[in-house]
């Protein structure tokens, strides 16, 4: 229960988390105000209590939304502001006052990462939407934890590159790995700024004595053994373009020595991923020294995330729409093993996605809006029998109507006789009805699962 006890000015908080039994105060319903840190209020007409003022804020109070009960939080998972240091972040409660805690300041700081859309999902974990700095990606037991920074003096004054290792050997140049907090993952070309082109005899890092002592970038450091780490050979820290310049820097190489081309991408055109190390990260401090804005530098945007109720299993599946404009998830849905849910990018606008929780595994289902135009999906809602997902969409000849996908892209055609009957296998994603004929649509909300694989609309 989220209420405000406004009617009793002395324990007025604002907009906190409440919890009640539903029973008159006289009767005995289990624990109750017996040590658990719970705020009462016996003269109410029922019991209830506030769990704790999570806000520092006596007036606003934390105003927690998106709440889902979840066993990884044993309670309720939900979006909630402290009023101060972290802004709005995930937390978690099991209805008493100690065990109400944050679970990860996503955006370090005071910035919110603003979690949405919250889903309990078959795998026991929460899916949600939030705009956050992920650094599960990393690993951090080596004697540098995963993270080695050098000073170096080029031509623009005194930088600092930061090289992060990844905890996996195979590079996905499709998404983004975030820095360590006041970093940023750099371009292709602010590394060639400083450590040279890869066709240039010798690195541009050369002539600073003050480079020559700091010996290779990450081979034989932080307990290294050459480029190996943990029996795995670990050779290539690449920037945030290298998907499409091949681009990349050695660990074994050394400071005075220029940036490297992939040979695979020079004789093929795709980047050979095996052998990766990290990325290469550069003090945002020094933004004045690059081509890209401060705004630019870090932030993804709400992309999907996923959290197990921990730190280190709170983490973004996939950024979607790389850059600052974030995809937006929302309308998130279990749907047997995977997840469905509405989110855009920068090619097929807001559209239909799906997820098994891994980044290979999250993909569009279908562009209903063929194009950089959204279809706009809303309500997405399982059937029962979690045989399809009901939702509404707007192609752009039929209007807003009423949509089905059984999670396959391919388009089966209205099948309206089969959505009646709930035999929907096979039929990928369809409009079931333009039910007002023309471009205007019919407008469906308030999409209910009923029994049978059926639903219930307005429309």
């Amino acid at each position: 229960v989220v209420g405000d006890a406004s009617a009793d000015t002395s324990t007025h908080g604002g907009m906190e988390l409440w919890r009640s039994q539903g029973v008159r105060p006289g009767r005995r319903h289990g624990a109750w105000d017996e040590g658990d840190g719970l705020v009462t209020y016996p003269g109410a007409a029922w019991r209830f209590a506030r769990v704790k003022q999570i806000s520092s804020s006596s007036w606003l109070g934390s105003q927690p939304t998106f709440l889902v009960s979840s066993n990884v939080a044993n309670g309720l998972i939900m979006a909630a502001s402290d009023g101060g240091a972290t802004g709005r972040e995930l937390w978690k409660s099991d209805g008493t006052a100690h065990g109400t805690i944050l679970v990860k300041d996503i955006y370090p700081g005071g910035t919110s990462s603003n979690p949405s859309y919250m889903v309990a999902h078959s795998d026991g974990m929460v899916y949600f939407g939030a705009n956050g700095k992920d650094s599960e990606w990393m690993h951090t037991e080596d004697e540098c934890s995963g993270f080695r920074t050098v000073e170096v003096t080029t031509d623009r004054g005194h930088q600092t590159i930061g090289f992060a290792v990844s905890g996996e050997a195979g590079f996905a140049a499709y998404d983004t790995y975030d820095c360590p907090e006041g970093f940023y993952w750099a371009s292709t070309e602010e590394v060639f700024a400083i450590f040279g082109r890869p066709d240039q005899p010798q690195g541009k890092l050369a002539s600073s004595a003050a480079s020559t002592g700091l010996g290779q970038l990450y081979a034989n450091q932080c307990g290294w053994a050459d480029s190996v780490w943990q029996g795995t050979e670990r050779r290539k820290f690449f920037m945030m373009d290298s998907g499409s310049t091949g681009a990349y820097l050695d660990a074994a190489q050394r400071f005075v020595e220029p940036a490297n081309l992939d040979v695979n991408f020079v004789h093929h055109g795709q980047l050979d991923s095996v052998q990766f190390a990290g990325i290469v990260c550069l003090a945002k401090a020094e933004v004045g020294d690059s081509h890209r804005s401060e705004e630019a530098l870090g932030d993804t945007g709400q992309e999907l995330w996923v959290t197990d109720g921990t730190v280190r299993g709170t983490r973004r599946v996939l950024d979607i729409f790389r850059g600052t404009a974030g995809s937006n998830p929302s309308y998130l849905v279990s749907f047997g093993n995977e997840l469905m849910f509405a989110a855009r990018s920068d090619t097929s606008g807001n559209e239909l996605w799906r997820s098994d929780g891994s980044r290979e595994g999250t993909v569009l289902v279908a562009d209903v809006r063929a194009g950089a135009l959204s279809s706009d999906p809303r309500d997405l809602t399982a059937t029962q029998d979690e045989s399809v997902v009901f939702f509404s969409a707007n192609d752009g000849k039929n209007g807003r109507e009423l949509w089905a996908s059984n999670g396959v892209a391919s388009f089966g055609g209205p099948a309206t006789g089969l959505a009646r009957e709930g035999e929907h296998g096979g039929l990928g994603t369809y409009i079931v009805l333009d039910i007002l004929a023309g471009p205007e649509g019919s407008d469906p909300r308030e999409i209910t699962a009923l029994h049978g694989g059926i639903v219930a609309f307005t429309a």
